[in-house]
């Protein structure tokens, strides 16, 4: 819905999926390829989530930092 409502503003806004734990192949496989809904009704490719990152790495809170504030 919050990406729904960011395309039909007009804005840009992202949406991350942050876990506590390291992702199973079954996530990264449903949230990398999961269409959006409004992107479907609108037969576009609109991904449902920009990014995925977990707090279980380090690094990967760093890279979504950078990836929030510089991208």
């Amino acid at each position: 819905m919050i990406k729904a409502i960011s395309y039909r503003s007009g804005q840009i806004w992202k949406y991350y999926m942050i876990t506590a734990e390291d992702f199973s192949n079954s996530d990264k496989r449903i949230f990398s390829q999961g269409i959006a809904p409004h992107g479907i009704a609108l037969n576009l490719d609109l991904k449902s989530v920009d990014n995925m990152y977990s707090d279980y790495k380090q690094q990967d809170l760093i890279n979504l930092v950078e990836d929030a504030i510089f991208r």
